[in-house]
């Protein structure tokens, strides 16, 4: 795929997170300053007290989806596969994925190189990707612009036709597309990010579209870093083309040093996006992840863990409705493997995630400095009560916990410690555990967790997961 990988500091992305928002009265911009992380102690108790009562809100798991990269592989794990995602709360499945979106024809099943050469595909063709999907897990489909915007007006109106065709086909199956993948970056005959090509395509497509089928929503590629582009492709479209749109797509990757780049940008960039469109608008982060650029190093989970956070405040704060994660690029939140194109559980802290947003999120109380809690109560019947925590170093040698207004008997732990370099393919140390406790009034259990002790290197860091069952 053709990516650029966009980068942060990582040592200012493990220490702040800087969330904005639009002010409800004055419109302005507001930003919030995340808490400096202390480094604790191993040797210090901490402890949480979780009311299942207190909850902030509801969150519908179609708010988190994946890219389905299709190009290679086989359909031998598709079902399996996607079973799993509908376990972990995967609410929808972008295809073909990525830069592929830009290549693959639906009718063929062939694959265009930038020069519109034909290829083998060599791997699951649409219809079998729908037909292998469940049926809680939306398709959101990409229809391709590169020809387009390289192409003469001849090329874009046959195109078009291209265009209306594949809506039609799948008009009872998709409701969602996206009009092109990060045409920011086509090369090496456009001048990159040149959004003035990109709405010449947008607004033949759009009109043809919508007049096929009035039912989809379309969204617009836009490059997160560069909000100011909405403002020119609202100019060339037009009022009324502008008003089919559903929605803006951009792709939010994160890490390193271009300060450009950095976590703190996305909120305020998402905020300026709905200011230059002119109205409300819906934001389909298309891909989201943590940067290749950590690759090798222990800071590739300090990345996930950094993104995870920043799109807890993004759905929380309503700034983002849709979010599908480029599901290959960073193995800290994987969910598939890139050769098998299965699900495998190397990709924790996406799949707590996920989870977290099963049911209703939990307020946390406690001393727990330095780490990052999250806790969800899931729907009934079958509620489970999930604590999650990341800490960046070693966190304690026992953590207590106190949940109230929730009856419960047993519960198990997963500890997983000592990431020396979580890209790599090796498993960190895992410790699991069941998890007992007694009452210490007539609403309230405590429970205390020792935790593993750390490896003689030090540091490290520790992902929590405690899942507790009704009695």
């Amino acid at each position: 795929m053709l990516k650029s990988f966009v980068v942060l500091s990582i040592c200012t992305c493990l220490l702040q997170v800087i969330f904005a928002c639009r002010s409800s009265n004055s419109g302005q911009l507001q930003s919030n300053l995340e808490p400096t992380p202390k480094e604790s102690s191993p040797n210090e108790e901490v402890s949480l007290a979780i009311d299942a009562d207190n909850f902030r809100e509801t969150l519908t798991r179609k708010m988190y989806g994946v890219n389905w990269e299709g190009s290679t592989g086989t359909t031998s794990n598709l079902k399996s596969t996607f079973a799993r995602y509908s376990e972990i709360g995967i609410g929808s499945v972008r295809f073909p994925g990525g830069w592929f979106g830009e290549h693959y024809d639906y009718f063929t099943n062939a694959y265009h190189d930038a020069f519109d050469a034909l290829g083998p595909w060599g791997g699951v063709d649409a219809d079998t990707f729908l037909n292998a999907l469940p049926a809680d897990i939306e398709p959101r489909f990409i229809i391709r612009t590169l020809p387009s915007y390289y192409g003469s007006d001849t090329v874009l109106a046959e195109e078009v036709l291209y265009a209306v065709a594949v809506v039609n086909k799948y008009a009872n199956k998709v409701k969602t597309w996206d009009l092109g993948n990060e045409y920011y970056l086509f090369g090496p005959k456009g001048n990159p990010n040149n959004p003035i090509k990109y709405a010449r395509v947008a607004k033949a497509m759009i009109p043809a579209l919508k007049s096929a089928q009035p039912q989809i929503e379309i969204f617009l590629q836009v490059d997160w870093v560069k909000p100011q582009d909405v403002e020119i492709l609202r100019r060339e479209l037009g009022e009324s083309v502008w008003s089919m749109v559903t929605g803006l797509s951009p792709h939010i990757y994160s890490g390193d040093t271009d300060p450009e780049h950095r976590a703190e940008n996305i909120s305020i960039n998402i905020a300026l996006m709905q200011k230059y469109a002119g109205r409300k608008m819906k934001i389909w982060s298309s891909e989201w992840n943590a940067s290749r650029a950590w690759s090798g190093e222990k800071e590739g989970l300090a990345g996930a863990s950094v993104m995870m956070q920043v799109f807890d405040r993004l759905v929380k704060d309503q700034l983002v409705d849709i979010a599908d994660i480029w599901a290959y690029s960073s193995p800290p939140i994987n969910l598939v493997n890139w050769n098998a194109k299965e699900f495998k559980p190397r990709g924790l802290a996406y799949q707590m995630l996920a989870q977290y947003y099963l049911g209703h999120r939990l307020e946390v109380e406690g001393n727990l400095q330095g780490t990052y809690v999250m806790a969800s109560l899931t729907e009934a019947p079958s509620q489970h009560l999930h604590v999650f925590v990341l800490a960046r170093e070693s966190l304690a040698r026992l953590i207590n916990i106190d949940i109230k207004n929730f009856r419960w008997n047993q519960g198990r732990s997963t500890i997983l410690s000592n990431f020396e370099a979580p890209f790599a393919e090796t498993v960190p140390k895992v410790t699991e555990g069941k998890i007992v406790g007694k009452m210490i009034d007539n609403t309230t259990r405590r429970t205390s967790i020792p935790l593993p002790k750390q490896g003689n290197e030090g540091g490290g860091w520790d992902i929590i997961h405690l899942e507790f069952f009704p009695q």
